[in-house]
């Protein structure tokens, strides 16, 4: 009877986090989740801040490089700046880490 009892419980918590785990996955990428500070990989600038206004500041060598405005569209960040547009297409958050191409090179930015 214990027995059958734990293996309910087992299942109940299985079955929780499955869909704890989908809605998150659901919940796709979102505006709040890219606002911050990033060191960036795979681009001409060394680091950005996303602003939750929709700007941005990117710096290389500690210094501003460019500044303009951002938008998200499902996994595609477009920032449009002084210096031109930049495309950050195919989107994935995983923990601090967002991976994604910019003009076909991978690019991977870390948030601080």
């Amino acid at each position: 009877m214990q027995r059958a009892l734990v293996i309910a419980a087992a299942a109940v918590l299985a079955c929780g986090i499955m869909l704890l785990t989908s809605a998150a996955a659901a919940k796709g990428l979102q505006k709040a989740d890219l606002v911050g500070s990033w060191r960036c990989s795979g681009v001409d600038f060394e680091s950005v801040n996303l602003d939750g206004d929709g700007t941005f500041t990117s710096h290389m060598n500690a210094r501003p490089f460019d500044l303009g405005s951002w938008q998200l569209a499902g996994t595609t960040l477009t920032m449009k700046g002084n210096s031109g547009t930049t495309t950050f297409k195919g989107l994935k958050l995983v923990g601090k880490k967002l991976k994604g191409t910019i003009d076909g090179k991978t690019a991977t930015w870390t948030k601080e």
